[in-house]
């Protein structure tokens, strides 16, 4: 058996000729469910579905692993934490045996984000850091500024300004070279959010600024929405409410419109912030209202306690205090609640993490083997080679004694003649 036959069915079954346009038409799959992905969640994740249905019935390992990492990119920003930590696993164990590095990069980059959102930042990065080694090996520009842009957010975490923005300048220079417009609003919105914590404001205005105008110009109302909660959010830092109130106002319509449900309770709630700063209690109390009743019905659990926790600092100031009391166990409930169910991630991310560990160690073995194979494959040639080379030497040989037995016999004939 040659290594090339072994390695094939590591990676996945050679498809036959046929299958040949399936596999066109899952990578097309993949590349839709991915250029979609930020703008309409749910047709995206139908996109992926077939795409890995497609690759399961003809066991394309590769297609399969890009399905699922698509999928758990979709149920991450669906806040389906557990969902999407088993979808990254399955997706980096089939890249694995595959030592397929562009969808390595890929997944190190999405269990990064996973755990961006967690607000376990070391894991994150950890996971960014694999990505970005990656990506830069690979060349993989896009995937390059795609890692600088978390690492960045983790570094204004950790209100490391100078390192983010450091980072957040690099990365920025790459999208305007490849003239990637939604990469360039992306970076350009951090940009304003880490000067605004840093005392940069005209830098931080300047850069919001030029990230809203840019949005306009590419269908992306999700991150249109974002950019508005963003910039409104630096104008109530700022007690400018009358701009602040405007651009809540208009990310509300945007969020109603894509039904963004959870931007739709982080916008009531930012508005319910405005009315409380400007002593509007019962303007207030509405928003947070209707914040707390959507985040309810939708299971988001995780805005749940600030919004109890506004709910009670309301009551108390209009000495409403039964209802202070009430909304204040609310909010210790749901902080429990959001705690618990962050632990049980916590212990599903170990599981992972073995598994993880278990692809690495097969992958490892699976290399071994090949090597092994390629080298007795190498010590086969070289024997062949040695034996052919032997049969040419004798056949030299051997055409050398008959040439020379022929020569004596025509020169004894000559005497003979003589």
């Amino acid at each position: 058996m040659h290594v090339s036959d072994n390695l094939n069915t590591v990676i996945s079954p050679l498809p036959q000729k046929e299958s040949a346009e399936i596999i066109l038409q899952i990578n097309e799959l993949n590349f839709k469910a991915y250029e979609i992905r930020n703008i309409n969640l749910k047709e995206s994740l139908a996109v992926a579905e077939e795409a890995l249905n497609f690759s399961k019935n003809i066991s394309y390992s590769v297609g399969q692993a890009f399905a699922l990492n698509n999928i758990g990119f979709i149920k991450n920003s669906l806040s389906e934490f557990e969902s999407a930590l088993t979808y990254f696993n399955e997706a980096y164990s089939l890249f694995m045996l595959a030592n397929h590095e562009t969808g390595l990069g890929a997944v190190y980059y999405n269990f990064g984000m996973l755990f961006v959102r967690l607000g376990e930042y070391s894991k994150a990065l950890d996971f960014l850091l694999k990505s970005l080694a990656i990506r830069e090996k690979i060349n993989d520009n896009r995937g390059i500024y795609n890692a600088l842009f978390q690492i960045s957010y983790i570094h204004h975490q950790f209100k490391e300004y100078d390192i983010a923005l450091g980072l957040l300048e690099r990365s920025l220079k790459i999208c305007r070279d490849l003239n990637d417009k939604v990469g360039i609003a992306a970076q350009l919105m951090l940009i304003g959010m880490v000067c605004s914590d840093n005392g940069e404001s005209e830098k931080a205005l300047s850069s919001l600024t030029e990230c809203l105008e840019l949005r306009k110009t590419f269908s992306d109302d999700r991150g249109y929405g974002t950019a508005l909660l963003i910039i409104g959010e630096y104008y109530l830092k700022n007690n400018d409410y009358g701009k602040a109130f405007g651009y809540f106002e208009e990310g509300l319509g945007v969020a109603k419109k894509v039904q963004d449900k959870t931007a739709q309770i982080r916008f009531y709630t930012s508005i319910a912030k405005l009315h409380f700063l400007t002593n509007e209690f019962t303007l207030a109390k509405n928003q947070l209202e209707n914040s707390a009743a959507l985040a309810l019905s939708n299971n988001v659990n995780s805005l749940l306690p600030p919004i109890f926790s506004l709910l009670a600092e309301l009551n108390e100031k209009e000495n409403n205090f039964k209802d202070a009391l009430t909304n204040y166990k609310k909010y210790e409930e749901y902080k429990a609640l959001v705690f618990t169910s962050e632990a049980k991630l916590k212990i599903k991310h170990d599981e992972v993490i073995k598994k993880m560990e278990a692809a690495n160690m097969q992958a490892e073995i699976n290399r071994l083997k090949n090597v092994e194979l390629k080298t007795a494959y190498e010590e086969i040639e070289l024997k062949n080679k040695e034996i052919l080379d032997s049969i040419t030497y004798a056949k030299r040989i051997q055409v050398a004694l008959i040439t020379n037995e022929k020569y004596i016999e025509k020169s004894l004939n000559r005497l003979n003649i003589n």
